[in-house]
């Protein structure tokens, strides 16, 4: 898709010639062509110099910049599990989950996966607007399960299932089913 940029625009006046026009960089944009409606939806201008239609000496002509959005390249690292889509190509000023790749979600066993975050430890959700000038990594944070086996240490009847723990989560054991006979 196209988008239009915000940029300060300068209206330039023709009278009976030509005039040279250069596009206003915009960050994560590239210049698509020079349009004679705001819109930038008809009137489309090809090359780098136009001349007018109107040869009278009070004309002035507007002509607005289009930007289309670049793409870059979004490379999600695993970070010791497995992930189906590597990449993503991701559109400027649009979700990183509306890329080519989506949102992948890796797995890895005995861990629990966190969530997507920048070098920096910046979580990156898939609805996140992308604002990067360049291709970007973003890796994987897990937190590690863990599980708790009863053992009877001797019990004479009973049982107790396994617990599955996540590191830094908090929870109540199971009450304890072991019973021991003493004679």
């Amino acid at each position: 898709g196209s988008s239009l940029v915000s940029v300060s625009m300068s209206v330039y006046k023709l009278a009976w010639g030509f005039c040279k026009f250069h596009a206003i960089p915009a960050d994560g944009y590239s210049f698509d062509a020079w349009y004679t409606n705001p819109a930038c939806t008809s009137g489309k201008q090809t090359g780098s110099t136009y001349q007018t239609d109107d040869t009278g000496s009070n004309r002035t002509d507007q002509y607005y910049a289009k930007f289309t959005p670049n793409k870059y390249t979004v490379t999600f690292d695993p970070q010791g599990g497995s992930v189906g889509t590597t990449t993503s190509k991701v559109t400027f000023d649009a979700e990183y989950g509306a890329g080519t790749g989506g949102w992948p979600t890796p797995t890895r066993p005995d861990y629990t996966f966190v969530g997507w975050y920048t070098y920096g430890g910046t979580k990156i959700e898939s609805s996140t607007i992308y604002k990067q000038t360049q291709n970007q990594t973003l890796y994987a944070h897990w937190e590690q399960n863990y599980t708790i086996r009863f053992n009877g240490n001797g019990s004479t009847s009973g049982s107790m299932s396994n617990m599955s723990m996540t590191h830094g989560t908090a929870k109540s054991l199971t009450t304890n089913a072991f019973t021991r006979q003493y004679t």
